[in-house]
């Protein structure tokens, strides 16, 4: 006669065996599978480079997120590629895990185009994408190709919240010129900076009075040298971290959503005052000023008050630049073209006294 409870616990530890080797498998597992980072190194060593990390649904802390990879077919033993979506600013881009028969329809798409449409990307949003073979030999970016982007975005729409599929699709069929400021800002992150040692000795804080814009010597021109390792926080702060500082990480104190609110309370347990959304139209003895925009729902970005009046910016992992999605210099946040973000409000930090992570 078969032992009723023994059977049972033999079927409970088969499910419990079925779900942790293949969540997938059970009724409502994430959408997600975590990497093995111990057995793709080169794709541990590429996600770090990049700050990658893949987000998927609002309500995840990105501390959770670090290293997790969407994966496309994974029933083939071929080459895999990694397709950076580069869009955020504050959170790490999503990027995701192609098979080599993926990237080679995408190759073929680009083979045909006789040429790529001229383009800089916005300042803030859809800013192109970027493909990196898991064994490092191959890495280009893809912008300026409408039916290249379009193909890319259709292979991962449905891993990526519906309001950032729409940002991009809206984004693609647009040309921009780049202008003197675009230029400007392009020519500085294409520079060849020397590998410079001290850019590892983290924290690195910037002057305790209103900064200068100037990349190229400002903290001693880290932001440049790690420029994919120090996003929008990083430098409206003023403070170099590597680490894609995120608000309130330092303190324990972090947001849970997306929103003006949240993000402000965990930037103020960080030691930022918050001032409202009156432009602040008055000198400091210490310290600077800085704007806090939200994609509520999918991302949050800084801007800083410089010592020239005008307002600069690091979106995520590009470049520092000090124009918004026009062109044009930025004066005041609150009114200019930062679009898909929005104004939340203004706030006063001293970096000799900021503690951020």
């Amino acid at each position: 006669m078969i032992n009723i409870n023994y059977f049972c616990k033999i079927i409970f530890l088969f499910i419990l065996v079925i779900y942790f080797v293949n969540p997938g498998l059970t009724k409502g597992a994430p959408e997600i599978q975590a990497v093995n980072l111990s057995l793709q190194s080169n794709f541990k060593n590429v996600a770090t480079s990049h700050a990658s990390s893949i987000i998927v649904g609002t309500s995840l802390h990105p501390r959770a997120l670090n290293y997790i990879i969407r994966r496309g077919d994974v029933s083939s033993n071929q080459q895999r590629y990694l397709v950076t979506l580069n869009i955020f600013s504050g959170l790490p881009n999503p990027t995701y895990s192609l098979t080599k028969s993926q990237i080679d329809g995408l190759k073929r798409i680009l083979a045909l185009s006789v040429q790529n449409i001229p383009k800089a990307p916005p300042a803030l949003g859809y800013r192109g994408y970027r493909v990196l073979s898991e064994d490092l030999s191959e890495s280009f970016k893809v912008l300026g190709n409408p039916n290249a982007e379009s193909y890319l975005t259709n292979i991962i729409q449905n891993m990526i919240p519906k309001s950032v599929t729409y940002q991009v699709r809206k984004e693609i069929p647009k040309v921009r010129t780049a202008n003197a400021l675009v230029q400007s800002a392009l020519a500085i992150s294409a520079a060849t900076y020397a590998t410079n040692n001290r850019c590892n000795m983290t924290p690195i804080r910037g002057t305790h009075f209103t900064p200068s814009f100037d990349p190229s010597s400002n903290n001693f021109g880290c932001f440049i040298t790690k420029q994919r390792y120090n996003n929008c926080y990083n430098y409206s702060t003023d403070i170099l971290t590597n680490t894609f500082a995120q608000p309130g990480r330092a303190t324990g104190i972090s947001y849970l959503r997306l929103t003006c609110k949240d993000v402000r309370q965990a930037a103020e347990s960080d030691g930022l005052v918050w001032l409202g959304s009156t432009y602040p139209n008055f000198n400091v003895a210490y310290g600077h000023f800085v704007a806090l925009v939200i994609w509520e729902s999918n991302d949050f970005h800084w801007l800083r008050l410089d010592k020239n009046g005008y307002w600069s910016h690091k979106p995520g992992t590009s470049p520092i630049i000090n124009y918004d999605n026009n062109y044009n210099l930025i004066s005041d946040p609150a009114s200019q073209n930062l679009s898909p973000y929005t104004f939340c409000g203004y706030l006063w930090l001293n970096t000799s006294k900021l503690n951020i992570l």
